[in-house]
């Protein structure tokens, strides 16, 4: 096999991992049963971490996952409904450790592009699901509301996978 071809292979098991994550989500969103296995396996369950929480503005709230022995990726969903006075979004970062105690600090975790923005308008709900591969045992999930003078109601998904 040629070093090309077994780049084709694993783009093409990367995108048939994302579109079988995304449907558990989907299912877990629109009818509460929690995906357990896909066709393709290796999925631990859909877990909602947080339900319709309010976060206050420039606040946060933490989401910590150890992911488990053989599993190395995850993905996230978040889903955030902003208040028809909201000016700003909401920010996913991904803090990492090693140990479950030392995570990295939110600086520097933005400035190695550890972060996705849901995008944002004024008195909508919006949704957004990330992927995150090769992860250490410990990952924070910082959902920041960076609206420095409105909340915002947050929900976020996670499921790991092999």
């Amino acid at each position: 096999m040629s070093y090309r071809l077994g780049l084709e292979k694993s783009s093409a098991r990367v995108e048939e991992l994302k579109d079988a994550l995304r449907e558990a989500i989907r299912e877990e969103l629109t009818s509460g049963n929690p995906a357990v296995s896909l066709p393709i396996g290796g999925v631990k369950s859909v877990k909602q971490e947080l339900s319709n929480v309010s976060i206050p503005a420039n606040g946060y709230r933490d989401v910590d996952v150890e992911v488990p022995e053989a599993y190395s990726g995850m993905m996230v969903t978040c889903r955030a409904s902003y208040g028809a006075d909201a000016t700003a979004g909401v920010r996913l970062i991904y803090l990492y450790s090693h140990d479950g105690v030392n995570y990295d600090g939110e600086e520097d975790a933005i400035d190695a592009g550890n972060y996705a923005d849901l995008t944002f308008a004024p008195g909508q709900t919006r949704q957004r699901s990330e992927i995150l591969a090769a992860l250490p045992k410990y990952v924070r999930v910082r959902v920041r509301n960076k609206d420095l003078s409105a909340p915002v109601t947050v929900s976020l998904w996670r499921c790991v996978v092999r």
